[in-house]
């Protein structure tokens, strides 16, 4: 469903949707008010990030992520590492920073996009959480971290695709996750 700028509602046929580009599948209210604002230049299209880490199909936004995960045994579970402002758990709406830019959570999305070889500082930072650093565990979501009491005694990075949930996600996720990314 969408509103127009009128208030009612439209409902729009989803197998047609799929085949027309982006713009035209948003709700007409959003159409309509994106047409009025680019008349006085108050937003745009500008999209390096935008764009540049895009894996998934057309139309969609997907980027690689790293999901940091620490287990005390691997053959009973690994539990994820949170970060404080990246994508994690399915269900967590991405948190406001603007103005403030979380430099581990930036820096953890460009090492997705490579090599480990070329984010030498990831490694060290997995040695310094087996090792129990506080400066390091400080680093994570501290609410949310599941090693509370102790260093985990593995850890592992895995990469992993996210996205946007669909809006009408019967289990109210935020994200959509998915396998390896490359």
């Amino acid at each position: 469903h969408s509103t127009n700028l009128s208030g009612t509602l439209e409902r729009a046929d989803p197998s047609a949707a799929s085949s027309l580009p982006l713009a035209e599948r948003l709700p007409t209210a959003v159409r309509t008010l994106t047409s009025q604002l680019m008349a006085h230049r108050l937003c745009n299209g500008y999209g390096l990030f935008r764009r540049m880490t895009g894996v998934g199909p057309q139309g969609q936004v997907a980027r690689p992520e790293l999901v940091l995960e620490g287990s005390d045994e691997p053959r009973t579970g690994w539990h994820a590492l949170p970060f404080r402002f990246k994508p994690g758990l399915l269900t967590s709406a991405p948190p406001w920073v603007a103005p403030h830019q979380p430099r581990l959570d930036w820096q953890m999305w460009f090492a997705a996009l490579g090599s480990y070889r070329s984010s030498p500082w990831l490694l060290h930072m997995l040695v310094r959480l087996l090792q129990g650093s506080s400066p390091v565990r400080a680093l994570l979501d501290q609410p949310r971290l599941p090693f509370a009491d102790h260093p985990p005694r593995y850890v592992r990075c895995r990469l992993l695709t996210y996205d946007f949930a669909p809006l009408d996600d019967s289990l109210r996720r935020w994200w959509g996750r998915g396998g390896p990314s490359a």
